[in-house]
């Protein structure tokens, strides 16, 4: 049995892989699950796919990126959209409409200053499409920011999507729909207006 065969329900598991990156495409938040002397640990990460490999930045303080930079750390990353509440007479017959997927790989550290400053300017371009960024005009403070990336090697999706017709009787269904609120200057912004690549992605919904 391989880690990642679905055990419970398997009518409801996904093997293919553009069902598997769309989920992860739609769901910035990704959940690190890894091992250090000992313990496990799960940590919270804005996640970006660029074909079969994953990304992700932060300080140079990270857990991960300190192992990854040793040769490697061993990792499981689970993204999860929610959809929806099943809400029922019955407590027993709540439930949730969702979508989830799990990968498998080797975080390992990017150390390459250029290849960082590509990378950067990619993962806010995921954000923010329309941004003016340039890697040439990036400044790196030495080792800062960190990046780590991971080749999906192994994957394994679940999804439940009930609508009205395969609800049971005294149950209901609360769909979830999720996207940017209006844009808060800083305190400190000289200008207010709102630049046009942030005011766009007002307008879409993040799923």
């Amino acid at each position: 049995m391989t880690k990642t065969k679905v055990r419970i329900r398997p009518n409801k598991a996904m093997i293919d892989k553009a069902q598997i990156y769309q989920i992860i495409d739609r769901q910035p938040i990704g959940h690190i699950g890894f091992i250090e002397d000992g313990l496990s640990y799960v940590i919270p990460m804005n996640i970006h796919r660029f074909d079969d490999i994953l990304y992700w930045h932060s300080s140079t303080g990270n857990r991960i990126y300190n192992i990854a930079k040793q040769g490697g750390c061993s990792v499981s990353i689970t993204f999860t959209l929610v959809h929806g509440l099943i809400a029922s007479s019955s407590p027993a017959n709540y439930s949730t409409n969702y979508s989830c997927a799990m990968v498998f790989g080797t975080a390992t550290a990017v150390l390459d200053q250029e290849e960082k400053k590509e990378l950067l300017v990619k993962l806010v371009h995921k954000y923010t499409p329309k941004a003016p960024f340039q890697a040439k005009d990036i400044v790196l403070h030495k080792e800062n920011p960190a990046i780590c990336k991971v080749k999906i090697e192994e994957f394994s999706g679940k999804q439940s999507l009930q609508d009205s017709t395969s609800l049971q009787e005294n149950q209901w269904l609360l769909p979830i729909k999720k996207q940017y609120g209006e844009p808060i200057a800083s305190h400190a912004n000289k200008n207010k207006t709102v630049p046009s690549y942030i005011q766009d992605i007002v307008k879409q919904p993040l799923y």
